[in-house]
Order: C-alpha cells, then sequence, then structure tokens
C-alpha cells in the first residue's frame, strides 16, 4: 500500500484557505411516465463543494441519490433538469447540455455504483481506460497503455499489467471497482463523484477502497462526493453530510429501519431432501489451488441454509454448480434423486429450472431492454400469474411496464426474485441478495424471502459475508473459506467455534468500528493473508491457536456435537480474542 496513511480527520483539506468548486441551486428534475406525463423526482435541491473536500451524500434507496449524482455530470435528458450550477466561479443553467461537455470528464467524474456494469464485458480492462486516456490525453496507443499500467498501479490493483489485459469477469468486485477509479482518475478531475462504491464489497475489501479514495483525494488535492445509505461507514471519510429523502435536502438522518427479528430460525431438518451436493472440487483454468475443495451440501425444503465467508471464497462458484450453470471438475449434484449433470437435453433443461439462481446485482441480471411484464413472461409468468407475484414481492403493478433502470434497487431485486419464482422451483439460490441494498430495503427483500421459503415451501440457500444477518435469517450455517467448509451448524442459540467463524461474528459490532480497525490494518500494510498455498488449513498463518500440523494438512470436518461440525483439532481450548479494542 502506500505510505500515506490518514490522520483521521475525516474529509480534511490539505493546504490553506477554501475555494468553493461546486455550488447548485434550485434544481429541480422532472421525466416522463410510460403514459407521457411528468413526475418531478428531486425537488429544489441545494448543495455546495469546496476543492479538495470529502462530502457525503446520504439516503436510502429510491431517495433520488443516483439520480442526483446524474445530474451532476449532465447526463439526464436534455429539457430534465432546472437550476443553476457554478463550477470554479462560471455560472450556467443546469439544463445546458454545452456548458456540461465542457466540464464532465476533466472537472467532474462519475464513478458508477455497479462496477460490473460499469465495465464492457466484451472490451479488456486496458483498452477502456485507454480510451479515456487518449480522448483527455490525445497520446499515442503506447503512451496510453503505459498510463494505463501507472493508473491502475495507483489504485493498488495487485499486478497492473495482468489487470490491463484482463476481461472484467476475470476481476473481483474489488478490483473492479479501482479498475473503474482508474478511468476516472484519467480525465484527472477536480470533483470525483462515488456513487455506492463499496456496498456490494465484504467489510475488508470496503476499507481498502474507502482508504483508496481518501488517499486519492489528498494526493490529487481532488473533492470528492461520496455517496451511500450507510451513515457510519461515510463518517469515516468525510466531514459534512447531506442527507436526502424522497428528492428532496433533510435534516438530521434519513433512515432508522433495523433488521426484525426472526421467528424459525434454527428450525431442525425434516429428511425432506432436495437436493445433495457431494464432494464438489472445481478449479479455474490456470489457477493454483482449487476454488472448491471437497464441498458437501444437504438442502431440504422448507429451510434456509447459510453461506458464509468473504469475497473470493468460493460462495457464487458453489452456487453456479448447484444451480447446474457449470460442471464440477469431480463430484455430484442431486436433484430429486437424480444427478443433475448427468442429465443432456431437454431433460436437464427440464431439471434445471427447478433450481433459479437469484444473482447479486439484479440490475446486471435483468435485460435493460425488457421491462417488467416481458421479463415474467420469458420465465413463464403473464396476465394474472404476472400480477399475483407482483402482489407476492409487494410491488406496483406499474413496475410491469417500467425497464430496470427505471426501478430502485430493492425494486429490481425484488422484481428479480419474482421472476426467479415464476418457473415454480424447488430450489432457490439467494447470492449476496441484499448487500447492495440500504436496511429498509434489506429488511424488506430479507422478510420477502422467509415469507416466499415458507408459502412456497423451498429449499433455500442464502449467501452472505455478514453471517450477523444469516444467525438472524438461516436455519443451518455454512461457512466458507478459500474454497473449503470449516464449519457447519445449526442455528440453536449456541455459538460458533471455528476461529475464523469468530471473526465474521464480530462483524455484529458497530460498523464504524469494524471499519476503521480495518481500515488502520490496510493503511499500514498489516492485514495478513490466509493459509499457505496446499493442502494446508486456509485460516492458519493468521489463527491464534494454529499449530504446527495446521500448515501441512487440512483438518477433516468432525462432528463437536449434535448439528455441528467444525475442521479445528484444537477448538475445545481456549481461544484469545483477535483483536484488542484499545
Amino acid at each position: 500500500m502506500t505510505d500515506c496513511v490518514p490522520c483521521w480527520i475525516p474529509g480534511e483539506r490539505k493546504g490553506s484557505g477554501v475555494t468553493e468548486l461546486l455550488r447548485v441551486t434550485g434544481l429541480d428534475v422532472r421525466l416522463p411516465t410510460v403514459g407521457g406525463a411528468e413526475v418531478q423526482l428531486l425537488h429544489d435541491v441545494e448543495l455546495e463543494v469546496a476543492a479538495g473536500e470529502a462530502v457525503a451524500l446520504v439516503g436510502p434507496s429510491g431517495a433520488g441519490k443516483s439520480l442526483l449524482a446524474r445530474a451532476l455530470c449532465g447526463l439526464l435528458p436534455t429539457g430534465a433538469v432546472a437550476g443553476t450550477v457554478t463550477w470554479r466561479g462560471r455560472s450556467f443553467a443546469a439544463a445546458d447540455q454545452a456548458a456540461w461537455s465542457m466540464v464532465r470528464g476533466a472537472g467532474i467524474t462519475l464513478v458508477m455504483q455497479d462496477p460490473g456494469a460499469g465495465l464492457n464485458p466484451v472490451r479488456r480492462v486496458g483498452d477502456q481506460i485507454a480510451e479515456t486516456v487518449c480522448r483527455h490525453r490525445g497520446c499515442s496507443a503506447g503512451e496510453a497503455h503505459d498510463h494505463v499500467v501507472a493508473l491502475l498501479a495507483e489504485t493498488q490493483v495487485p499486478d497492473a499489467e495482468a489487470c490491463a489485459r484482463a476481461w472484467p469477469h476475470e476481476l473481483s468486485g474489488g478490483q473492479q471497482q479501482r479498475a473503474l477509479l482508474a478511468a476516472a482518475l484519467a480525465c484527472e478531475p477536480g470533483l470525483l463523484i462515488a456513487d455506492e462504491p463499496t456496498t456490494a464489497l465484504d467489510p475488508t475489501v470496503q476499507a481498502s477502497i474507502l482508504y483508496l479514495l481518501d488517499d486519492l483525494r489528498a494526493r490529487r488535492d481532488m473533492a470528492l462526493l461520496l455517496i451511500s445509505h450507510d451513515r457510519d461507514l461515510v463518517s469515516l471519510l468525510t466531514g459534512r453530510t447531506i442527507n436526502l429523502r424522497d428528492g428532496r435536502v433533510v435534516e438530521g438522518p434519513t433512515t432508522a429501519a433495523v433488521l426484525p427479528p426472526v421467528v424459525g430460525a434454527g428450525r431442525q431438518e425434516d429428511d425432506d431432501s432436495v437436493l445433495t451436493a457431494r464432494d464438489i472440487t472445481v478449479t479455474w483454468p490456470g489457477a493454483s489451488r482449487p476454488a472448491l475443495r471437497g464441498v458437501d451440501v444437504n438442502l431440504d425444503a422448507g429451510l434456509v441454509v447459510g453461506l458464509a465467508g468473504e469475497s473470493g471464497c468460493g460462495k457464487t462458484t458453489l452456487a453456479r454448480v448447484l444451480a447446474g450453470h457449470m460442471r464440477p471438475d469431480s463430484g455430484r449434484v442431486e436433484l430429486g434423486g437424480r444427478d443433475l449433470h448427468a442429465l443432456r437435453g431437454a431433460e436437464f433443461r427440464r431439471m434445471r429450472r427447478q433450481v433459479q439462481l437469484l444473482f447479486q446485482h439484479a440490475g446486471a441480471a435483468l435485460d435493460p431492454r425488457q421491462r417488467g411484464a416481458a421479463a415474467l413472461a420469458e420465465a413463464g409468468a403473464s396476465g394474472e400469474k404476472a400480477a399475483a407475484l407482483l402482489r407476492e414481492m409487494d410491488l406496483d403493478p406499474d413496475v410491469l411496464d417500467r425497464l430496470p433502470h427505471q426501478l430502485s434497487g430493492g425494486q429490481r431485486q425484488r422484481l428479480a426474485l419474482a421472476r426467479a419464482l415464476a418457473p415454480g422451483p424447488r430450489v432457490l439460490l439467494a447470492d449476496e441478495p441484499t448487500n447492495a441494498l440500504d436496511a429498509e430495503a434489506t429488511a424488506r427483500v430479507r422478510s420477502l424471502l422467509l415469507e416466499t421459503v415458507r408459502r412456497h415451501r423451498l429449499a433455500m440457500v442464502l449467501i452472505s459475508h455478514d453471517l450477523p444477518l444469516l444467525l438472524r435469517t438461516a436455519d443451518r450455517i455454512l461457512v466458507m473459506l478459500d474454497g473449503v467448509i470449516i464449519e457447519d451448524f445449526a442455528v440453536d442459540g449456541r455459538p460458533p467455534l471455528h476461529p475464523y467463524t469468530r471473526t465474521l461474528v464480530s462483524a455484529a459490532t458497530p460498523q464504524l468500528v469494524r471499519a476503521r480497525d480495518q481500515w488502520r490494518a490496510v493503511a499500514a500494510g498489516m492485514v495478513p493473508r490466509h493459509g499457505e498455498k496446499g493442502n494446508a488449513c486456509p485460516f492458519n498463518a493468521v489463527c491464534p491457536i494454529a499449530k504446527p500440523g495446521c500448515t501441512r494438512a487440512l483438518p477433516g470436518l468432525e462432528s463437536v456435537s449434535q448439528n455441528h461440525r467444525i475442521r479445528c483439532p484444537e477448538v475445545g481450548r481456549p481461544v484469545p480474542p483477535l483483536f484488542i479494542d484499545t
């Protein structure tokens, strides 16, 4: 990491004096509806940002945060915006597209919320950044390549040369976010608008992205407008907060939603098995070790199995294997007693419809050109069936006439859930369905998932890096690290035992403290790698009770009590705390 470590004065501008960079007054946004009438979405918004300052824009899903970000870059349709913008002392009408073309890019740059959707999937990452470099610098292809590599290195991408040659799908979520930042920095902007840059990332990667943003702001004397629904997280980085609700700037906090308690979590299995997976192993081409190593899964009707682990541990790979989207190198997946991957043709397609995957990014999973009615009809629900699914998902009927970009994040996720339920599946695999949503939308989607499991008697896998969320939701939890299940336990009130699982449980502490500790560790270069390569316990390098044998062999998954298995022979001994809160 860079030697520049935050001094923990959020949003402080280095240097003397404060110069106004951007001022917006009386900003209104009106967009047409399907019927042709106009609806006002932003009302008399006023804000200002000083040069080098870090400001937070906070509000729940659907408040208008992303719409405001696009308005501040002149990216909305002509005639949709009214108001006055002052940039570096020069005032112009918010609807003046010619003025925006002079400001956008070298003046104001926007990093979109979903890094996967922000990168072109059919172009290499380096080529996409080089296009921006050439447009704003007018340099040769060779010079552009060198500058691209330098930008990727500045954003702390491991092996910047390899990243420049990679396709977007070959990068992790954190690497994709860094690549988008590199493209934005190629413009050398005075103001960087970061729209929810950390919401789909686990806490460790969140911390590194936040640190990187503050480091770049300080070194480049660049202003930052950080958009988020997480007030605690943005307070680490910014000195001033603008609250937005229902398209209006308001005073005080914008959301106080909490997750309601769950009745019935931790129910015992009733041997109504729907899907089983045995000894699943997957190795990606060119990888030095497997993405999945001998994973076993049992799914029963009416029960929720939580799959916990940090980004890159193999959760999504396992979900794709269970859904029949990819074949494992070895192992067997049985659905209703039949080997799913041994089937072919129409029979395989028919069986695969019984296992539906609810993808992590609903915006990317939905066809941007399909309205809600077409998306549901394609999955087998039209007419009254589609209307019934919308009622079940607590969505208004007009969602059928809307495109995905016209819906909030929570609405898109609920539409994607309705689409997954349209074929009448027996198994639902929900891959991080709430981690890009605010607390209010998270509680709503989570309640819908549980009600869906109960009503349709589905077997469900709920994938998340948020173990406290799973402890409130699931009946049984599998904890995965580096492609290995290290703990498997029923949610019955007893605490998990593996040292790694204990670190995930510590995420129940306030996120402000948790992210600050992670940020300090990242800034100081103290975040260690996990286990050594090879057939070893993947947590051995940082485990407080590791023994020499932990580096030589992977322990077996042994029962320590009823409905509780763990890969740790030292679990019966006292476990010292991993961190000391000073």
